[in-house]
């Protein structure tokens, strides 16, 4: 997909978090993730400010990331929530949003004790995103519909 999506998926989601009265957002969520950046691996975050953004994963996807991810600032860190909690609070964020149904109560406490300055609202933010397709989802869209037909009518 063109990496002009993904920054428009990226400005889109800091209208949205500034529409919410949030300072930032996080996401854990893979889907969440390659939603906003491409990215396709296993092992990654996404941190989003008002005037930055940070991709977070770990040494094995360093390659990989820098040829997928171009919407954000990538960072590449031991611990996904250490790094990301260490991004909130280096921000100065007051109130940030997350997705209480991807982080276990373990790892929200982490994220908690990192980022000590912040508040924390649970936000399913992109997921609301994505239920909007844009032109590029409807074109794949098309293409996938149109192979399947083809598909059925050989049965």
């Amino acid at each position: 997909m063109d990496k002009i999506v993904y920054r428009k998926r990226v400005k889109n989601l800091r209208k949205r978090i500034a529409e919410l009265g949030l300072d930032g957002f996080v996401t854990f969520n893979p889907k969440n993730v390659r939603y906003l950046t491409g990215y396709s691996g296993t092992s990654g975050a996404a941190v989003v400010f008002k005037s930055c953004a940070f991709f977070i994963t770990d040494f094995r996807y360093k390659t990989q990331a820098k040829q997928q991810v171009s919407s954000m600032r990538r960072v590449t860190a031991a611990s996904l929530i250490g790094e990301a909690g260490a991004r909130i609070k280096e921000s100065g964020a007051k109130l940030v949003g997350y997705e209480e149904d991807r982080l276990s109560v373990s790892q929200f406490r982490q994220l908690k004790k990192k980022a000590a300055n912040a508040r924390w609202k649970p936000a399913a933010v992109v997921d609301e995103l994505r239920v909007v397709k844009d032109a590029s989802e409807i074109r794949l869209l098309v293409k996938n519909f149109s192979m399947l037909e083809k598909a059925f009518r050989n049965l």
